[in-house]
């Protein structure tokens, strides 16, 4: 049995160190099973490079990869799978993140057989842990509860977030052996991992939910930064969701579920989106020439078919979404919409 620990950085000097010891942790804990270990620096200019130098002369076992011209966490992410294809077993680390040495005494318990393994994650941010777990106890997904939890999470996409991210996740190397476009799409700058993880998701047969705190999702931004992670990119990026959500729709109607019913709930979904995002665009526009240029370029997007439909299917009661802001969307009262949203912004952030 292998396991292959992708590491993605990119000027992640002040965490690397954190990141990099909680795996030399993994590593002793671990029993029977080899570990590699691929480090990717997508073109720090700090000292990551350095300390990742230092960790691959340390760890035999680890090859690394360093970019001279930053092109985002996908490409590296895609680099790590190439040169893990021979594993057993993929799981993916962000450098300011950590492997929660929980997982080490998991595996050690049994053998690995499942396509996909959900774990539990912790947020650690202001001298606080935060657990974070989906389910009230581990499940082996079927295809009722697979698609029930789908469903759940299409009607409040903020709470049942499980596949959304592609870390505190462990993936069966074979599958993507098998399906060479199944990779992270690279030029999309937000919900890449949804788009990959309901892709993978796609060729599953068995995938299992695990309630143990497997990683350590470290928060050390500020709670503006985390509301505007696409801010220095197209705001059509945003919209990038409806992607990763039609591979979902594709998985719920090979799964035999209503088509009609499947529709509703990926249009319900959207519309939720699009409030959450609607409000997060407006952070760090700080003129009228800025809040013009984005009013425009989000009045293009919600003019689209497929955006319009979604709002006139949005149930917000069932999303326990924003009232006022999904009216004066669904009504199309644009400007009306931009001002709440920004003064929504403002208030918040």
């Amino acid at each position: 049995m292998s396991i292959a620990i992708i590491v993605t950085t990119f000027n992640n000097a002040d965490s690397i160190s954190k990141c990099l010891n909680s795996i030399k942790l993994f590593i002793k804990r671990i029993e029977n099973i080899d570990t590699r270990i691929i480090l990717i620096d997508d073109a720090s200019i700090d000292n990551t490079p350095k300390i990742l130098l230092e960790f691959s002369r340390e760890i035999s076992s680890t090859d690394l990869k360093r970019y001279k011209k930053n092109k985002g966490v996908s490409r590296s992410r895609n680099y790590g799978i190439s040169e893990s294809l021979d594993t057993d077993y993929i799981l993916f680390v962000d450098g300011d993140d950590e492997i929660n040495i929980n997982l080490a005494d998991y595996l050690n318990k049994g053998k690995l057989v499942n396509d996909l393994y959900a774990f539990d994650f912790s947020i650690v941010g202001n001298k606080k842990e935060i657990q974070q777990s989906h389910l009230e106890s581990g499940i082996i997904f079927n295809d009722k509860s697979i698609s029930e939890y789908l469903f759940s999470y299409l009607i409040k996409p903020n709470k049942k977030s499980m596949f959304v991210s592609c870390w505190a996740k462990m993936y069966k190397t074979k599958i993507l052996k098998n399906n060479v476009k199944l990779r992270f799409k690279e030029g999309m700058k937000i919900n890449e991992d949804a788009l990959f993880v309901f892709s993978f998701i796609r060729k599953c047969k068995i995938i299992e939910y695990v309630n143990v705190l497997a990683y350590k999702y470290n928060d050390n931004s500020t709670l503006i930064d985390r509301a505007s992670f696409a801010v220095h990119s197209d705001v059509t990026q945003f919209f990038s969701i409806i992607s990763a959500l039609r591979q979902l729709r594709f998985y719920l109607i090979e799964k035999r579920q209503n088509i009609d019913y499947v529709n509703s709930k990926i249009y319900h979904c959207i519309a939720a989106y699009t409030c959450i995002y609607s409000n997060r665009a407006w952070v760090r526009v700080s003129s009228f020439s800025e809040f013009l240029n984005l009013f425009y370029e989000l009045k293009k997007i919600y003019k689209k078919t497929i955006i319009k439909k979604s709002l006139g299917i949005y149930n917000v009661n069932e999303a326990k979404g924003d009232k006022v802001l999904s009216f004066f969307l669904k009504h199309q009262f644009f400007l009306m919409a931009a001002i709440i949203s920004f003064i929504k912004s403002l208030k918040r952030y």
